[in-house]
């Protein structure tokens, strides 16, 4: 066993100096869209694509997908070859591919490549624009000017040198340096700087790159590196061979203040400016995160710091930071390397070793100071290689197994000392698999397994049924929180919480029904954060539990979270709460429940973790172990993955009407330029199930960047796109729309500008506008026709109807004349009858008392007669307008009392009580005496048909500006339909037909009102009493 330890530590110090800054790379290679593996240059457009140059086409990538660009023979405006040796992006956006086969100009607006025809087509290896706008590339191994304002390529500089060349650079005072076999020459003064010292020089130079300090860097093909200081004028041999393999080198750059990344045949060379300490870094066979192969032909860093790194077999590896954070320790063909895949159990000992159980390969010791791992098995002592629980306690670890019981394992020795299973414990532990263990604030030793819980006493090595909670449920972990109540989750029968100081546990269950209860019964794991939230795993979600409530709330995939399996929880130092799930890792704030979620791109070992698997150590780093391995992190340093500052571009990469892709080739022309900057599109009527390409470019979190999108003027709400960059509208009827996408988080916070595109679905001709005028047209034409017709009839037929009205109206004015002489002579008849008979007995000389009494009925039928005639002359101005009001200022109280003097006989006659309610102080702009004829015959309409009492109100609104009489009633009340004829002309009450009248007294009233711009009404009450409000202007 000692042997084979130090043997580990010998090669574990060999590895650590090769692994000490580990370096993981993302890969994008032909199986995900990539042209060529082969790439042979890179750059980055001023719209944020990056470009990549292969043996066999061109890609433009976005983050999410490739666009591939190749030679096609029956395209002239295509690729003139696919072998591409160089690229640049000028200040206009124009991409400059030099090929095999000469120079070909790429216009991004039009998508189409354009011959540069000012040289022989030869092959071009470098091209770049000074800040002058001045094009510089080397073709045919000789150096050439291109002037774009005169159109003029300058030929004098590949007549200068006769050796061929293959590198130049422009400086930071907008000077070219070109390469020569053993020396930097300075283009415009021709002075030439020798690096090769005098020493036999083979090879040439292959790469000049200026560094922000304006030194020039030399990479040649057999020597490595070399530094031009700007400064001392002089050169050093900085990187040398490797070994005894020359250093061939194909490209350098600067990623930031203090490193260059240098591209050679040898792997990645990662020089540090300040140290000057260089780190190769190399494909390794046991590492699917290494450099994908060692011959790196191009290295660019993007302007999100994401490096993308081109290889010649194995595509492109990008490089972010960010993608660092996460330290992956994973079986590997070394020694020293942990020796399971499947990660359960962390523990950490007083010494800051880790103990780590897995569910494959036994246990692993992992001495962080030196990063030496010891593996123990079967052979070692252990009783199974399944570990499910790990728990220290003082130098002993105890180890639980699958179904092989429980061992002890001295922790200075790193030996196994005891082991203790069904058998050996005369069935006081009745099950051997031991799912978890863990220790309580009192010092009890607990066991979780499938009979349920039991309780170790290491110093009497025995075991007792812990009796507070069901010995048949299978209990799968346990925790104590800061009040010392305790959690324990099961397999399948929910969560059960034990109070202190009491003996029979509270069980939580999942209730379909109650969305308030657990989530489901399959709990996991019971974490306590640092405000004291109770937080619960399930495969069914993550809950926090409410103890007020004795409640949960939930958080499910639809809130954000990748998976609803939920294996393990644990906190770091920020109140961020790190969630495994089975689809990835969860970063959440314990207290806005903000989340972010972390992928494979962003740098995990793997997207499935393992249950009861998280752990902090004692310097707060994180560890998550996964079915592949563990990860390791800092927290702190895992900033956020998105901005919020809408910097991120997006575009609208693609459309496709009916399934296919329109393109600015199409013969409909619906695109007239690249589907990047169109703005409006319009669309036929047959094309209107439409699909759009978006995305944002986000190229550390390509993948995990979620999008928000809608169709104005169709959709009223934001579509929420997880995991997908495309967007379906099916049958989208004719009408202009915009189509709006913004690009968001987890969390559905936009993170990006809106990008819209205006679509305009045209209609079909029998839809269009000049099919609807010529319908108009006609339809107009077919309704003047139509109502020709109709208008010819309906005179037709109105003009027999008004003969026939005009015949009824004749009819009925000859009959109301009729009614109204036959009225009129009715009424005058009677007082005619009483004057004349009276007259004539005394005409014949009757007594003279009696003769008294007969004068006394003349006089009075001739007053009605002279009353009759005076109402209908007055009824006869005001309907022709021949009435003219005189108006002055009056009481009009002591009107209504003069009318009742007037009435006093027949008042005494039939003893009718009157009651009034006069305000004596009011006066009004009133012609007296139509006034006294409204008053007068309301009166006497009031008397005549009163039965005892009549009651006769007059006050003054409380607006101010009118005075109302009420006249009141108690005789028979008038029918509801009677209440507004009572006010035409000879209309009288079908039940008061006994008591004599002419009908006019009423509409005389109603007619005089209307002239002083008041009103008189029949008012229905609640009294029983027929009521006239007459209501006239102050």
């Amino acid at each position: 066993m000692l042997a084979r330890t130090w043997l580990f530590l010998f090669f574990c110090a060999f590895s650590l100096r090769l692994a000490a800054s580990p370096y993981y790379f993302n890969y994008f290679q032909v199986n995900r869209g990539l042209s060529n593996n082969a790439i042979l240059c890179s750059v980055q457009d001023q719209d944020g694509f990056i470009w990549f140059g292969t043996r066999d086409g061109l890609n433009r990538f976005d983050g999410y997908r490739f666009k591939n660009f190749f030679h096609e023979s029956e395209n002239e405006k295509s690729l003139g070859s696919n072998l591409i040796h160089s690229l640049m992006v000028r200040n206009t956006n124009e991409i400059w591919v030099g090929t095999d086969q000469g120079i070909y100009i790429y216009d991004p607006q039009q998508e189409e490549f354009s011959p540069f025809d000012k040289t022989f087509k030869s092959e071009t290896l470098q091209i770049a624009e000074d800040r002058s706008g001045n094009i510089w590339f080397i073709s045919n191994s000789s150096l050439h000017r291109y002037d774009p304002k005169t159109q003029i390529v300058d030929e004098t500089y590949a007549k200068r040198w006769k050796q061929k060349t293959h590198a130049f650079c422009v400086d930071q005072n907008n000077e070219v340096w070109i390469g020569l076999k053993e020396s930097i020459c300075h283009v415009n003064s021709g002075k030439e700087y020798p690096f090769s010292n005098g020493k036999q020089f083979t090879g040439r130079v292959e790469a000049l790159f200026v560094d922000d300090n304006n030194n020039i860097w030399i990479g040649t093909s057999h020597h490595g590196v070399y530094k031009w200081d700007r400064n001392s004028k002089e050169t050093q041999h900085i990187i040398k061979n490797i070994g005894n393999k020359p250093l061939y080198v194909r490209e350098i750059t600067q990623v930031n203040k203090n490193q260059l990344w240098i591209g050679t045949e040898s792997g990645l060379i990662i020089h540090d400016l300040d140290t000057r300490k260089t780190t190769q870094v190399l494909h390794e066979k046991d590492n699917p995160w290494s450099l994908s192969d060692n011959a790196v032909y191009s290295v660019m860093k993007d302007n999100q710091d994401g490096i993308w790194i081109g290889t010649f077999f194995g595509g492109i590896n990008y490089y972010h930071p960010q993608h660092n954070l996460f330290e992956k320790i994973f079986p590997r063909n070394s020694p020293n390397s942990i020796g399971g895949h499947a990660v359960r159990e962390i523990v950490e000992d007083k010494q800051q070793n880790l103990w780590i159980g897995t569910e494959d390969q036994g246990l692993a010791y992992w001495d962080q100071k030196t990063n030496n791992f010891i593996n123990f098995g079967t052979e070692d002592g252990l009783a199974h290689t399944n570990i499910h629980g790990l728990l220290i306690t003082g130098d002993s670890l105890l180890i639980g197994t699958f179904f092989q019981g429980l061992d002890v394992i001295d922790v200075r020795q790193k030996k196994v000392i005891k082991h203790f299973d069904s058998n050996n414990t005369h069935q006081t532990l009745k099950s051997n698999f031991i799912y978890h263990i863990y220790k309580t604030s009192n010092g009890k030793i607990l066991l979780a397994t499938a009979p349920g819980i039991f309780q170790f006493i290491p110093g009497e090595d025995r075991f007792v049924p812990f009796k507070s909670v069901p010995s048949h449920v299978f209990f799968t972990s346990i925790f104590e929180d800061k009040k010392h109540t305790l959690w324990f989750t099961t397999w399948r029968d929910g969560l059960y919480k034990l109070d202190p100081g009491e003996d029979k546990p509270t069980r939580f269950v999942h209730d379909p029904k109650d969305h308030s209860t657990i989530s489901s019964n399959r709990v996991t794991r019971v974490f306590q954060d640092s405000k004291g939230q109770i937080w619960v795993a399930t495969e069914s979600g993550l809950c926090i539990y409410d103890k007020n409530n004795q409640s949960f709330m939930h958080f499910t995939s639809k809130d954000g979270l990748p998976s609803n399996l939920i294996l393990a929880m644990q906190e770091d130092d920020a109140e961020n709460l790190w969630i495994s799930t089975t689809k990835g890792l969860v970063k959440m704030d314990i207290q806005s429940h903000r989340i972010e979620t972390y992928n494979l791109e962003h740098g995990l070992l793997d997207l499935q973790f393992n249950y009861n698997s998280a752990f902090k150590d004692s310097n707060g780093l994180l560890y998550f172990g996964a079915s592949k391995g563990l990860i390791r992190f800092d927290p702190s340093s895992v900033t956020d993955l998105y901005k919020t500052d809408f910097d991120t571009p997006i575009y609208i990469t693609g459309i496709q009407a009916n399934q296919r892709e329109l393109t600015i080739y199409d013969k409909n022309n619906a695109l007239s330029k690249s589907i990047l900057y169109t703005h409006k599109i319009k669309l036929k009527y047959d094309e209107s199930t439409v699909s759009l390409d978006f995305v944002a470019l986000n190229f550390a979190s390509a993948n995990s960047t979620s999008y928000l999108y809608r169709l104005v003027g169709l959709d009223t709400t934001w579509t929420f796109l997880r995991n997908n960059t495309k967007a379906n509208f099916t049958k989208i009827p004719p009408g202009n729309y915009t189509f709006e996408v913004m690009a968001a988080d987890a969390n559905k916070t936009p993170i990006s500008k809106i990008k819209s595109l205006e679509i305009v679905i045209l209609p079909p001709f029998w839809a269009s506008v000049p099919a609807y005028i010529i319908y108009a047209l006609l339809s107009i034409g077919l309704i003047g026709m139509m109502l020709y017709w109709y208008d010819q009839k309906m005179k037709d037929k109105n003009r027999q109807r008004l003969e026939k009205i005009k015949a009824h109206k004749e009819k009925e004015l000859y009959k109301a004349k009729m009614d109204f002489f036959m009225q009129i002579t009715h009424d005058i008849k009677t007082p005619l009858t009483l004057i004349k008979a009276p007259l004539e007995k005394i005409m014949l000389g009757a007594e003279p008392r009696k003769s008294e009494k007969w004068l006394k009925t003349i006089h009075q039928n001739t007053e009605k007669l002279l009353s009759m005639t005076d109402n209908l002359l007055d009824f006869r101005k005001v309907e022709s307008n021949e009435f003219s009001l005189k108006l002055k200022k009056q009481s009009v109280s002591s009107l209504i009392l003069i009318c009742l003097q007037d009435f006093t006989p027949l008042i005494e006659s039939k003893k009718i009580k009157v009651f009034k309610s006069l305000d004596r102080k009011l006066e009004a702009n009133i012609d007296i005496e139509a006034m006294y004829k409204i008053i007068s015959n309301l009166l006497s309409n009031a008397f005549k048909y009163a039965e005892k009492e009549v009651r006769i109100n007059l006050y003054q609104k409380i607006d101010g500006l009118t005075f109302c009489i009420e006249v009141k009633n108690d005789g028979i009340l008038l029918p509801d339909e009677e209440m507004t004829q009572i006010f035409e002309p000879f209309q009288r009450a079908s039940s008061h037909y006994r008591v004599k009248g002419s009908g006019l007294g009423l509409a005389l009233a109603f007619s005089f009102a209307s002239l002083h711009g008041g009103t008189l009404a029949y008012k229905k009450n609640s009294e029983n009493l027929n009521i006239f409000v007459l209501e006239i202007p102050l």
